[in-house]
C-alpha cells in the first residue's frame, strides 16, 4: 500500500512536460502572386493544407501583402505598385487555402514581421514559441520572414515542399542556401508536423 501511495506521489509531483506552441505562418499564397509561381506549385499547396489540417499547430496565420488608404508606407508598395491593393480580387487568398480558417495578419514588408504588422505580437499573445513558414517567395519573403523570426527569437523552420519561387527551381534553391547559410539547418520536411515519419532536415 505505501509502494502503491508513493507512486501515486511521484506522479502528482512531477513536472509536466509543456508541449511546444507553434504557428503555421503561409506567406503571400494571394490569387495574384500565385499566378506566377510554377515551380512545385500543386505540391506547395498541398503540403500547407496537410499541416493546416494536421492539428499540430496552435495558430494558423495567413500573412500577405496588403496595401490600404491610411495604413502603414511600405517601399513594397512603390516598387510593386500592381500587387496588394487591399480589397481587390487578386490580393485576396488563393481559394484552395480558404477553408482552412487561417486567420489573417496583414503584411507590409518582404518580412511578415516588418514595417509596422502586428505579427510579432500577436504570436507574443498566444504564446507562440516555433513558427513555421510556408509560403512564397523561397528567396524574397520566406527569407526575410525566417531571418525576422530568428531575430524575434522564435525557433524557426522553413518547410521545404511548403515553399516556392517565381523565379522557379533556381530561385527556390537559392533562397534555401541562403536560409541555411545564415540561420543553419532549419528547413524540414513535413513530415515533422505530419507525424507520418522520422523527422528530416533537406540536405
Amino acid at each position: 500500500m505505501r509502494r502503491i501511495l508513493f507512486l501515486l506521489w511521484a506522479m502528482w509531483a512531477m513536472p509536466v512536460a509543456q508541449a511546444i506552441r507553434r504557428a503555421l505562418v503561409v506567406v503571400d499564397m494571394t490569387v495574384e502572386q500565385v499566378a506566377n509561381i510554377s515551380f512545385q506549385k500543386d505540391k506547395m499547396i498541398q503540403t500547407i493544407r496537410e499541416l493546416a489540417q494536421s492539428g499540430t499547430f496552435d495558430a494558423l496565420i495567413d500573412s500577405h501583402l496588403w496595401f490600404e488608404k491610411g495604413g502603414p508606407p511600405s517601399s513594397l508598395a512603390e516598387m510593386f505598385p500592381h500587387i496588394g491593393h487591399a480589397g481587390t480580387p487578386g490580393a485576396e487568398l488563393i481559394p484552395e487555402l480558404r477553408d482552412l480558417g487561417l486567420e489573417f495578419v496583414k503584411k507590409y514588408q518582404y518580412s511578415c514581421f516588418a514595417g509596422g504588422a502586428d505579427l510579432e505580437s500577436h504570436l507574443h499573445k498566444l504564446g507562440i514559441e516555433e513558427v513555421v513558414i510556408t509560403g512564397i517567395n523561397t528567396d524574397y519573403c520566406v527569407m526575410a520572414t525566417a531571418l525576422d523570426s530568428f531575430y524575434n527569437m522564435f525557433q524557426t523552420r522553413v518547410v521545404e515542399s511548403g515553399v516556392s519561387s517565381f523565379n522557379g527551381k533556381a530561385g527556390h534553391l537559392e533562397g534555401l542556401k541562403s536560409i541555411r547559410r545564415f540561420l543553419g539547418n532549419i528547413v524540414v520536411g513535413p513530415e515533422e508536423y505530419l507525424q507520418t515519419g522520422p523527422v528530416t532536415i533537406q540536405a
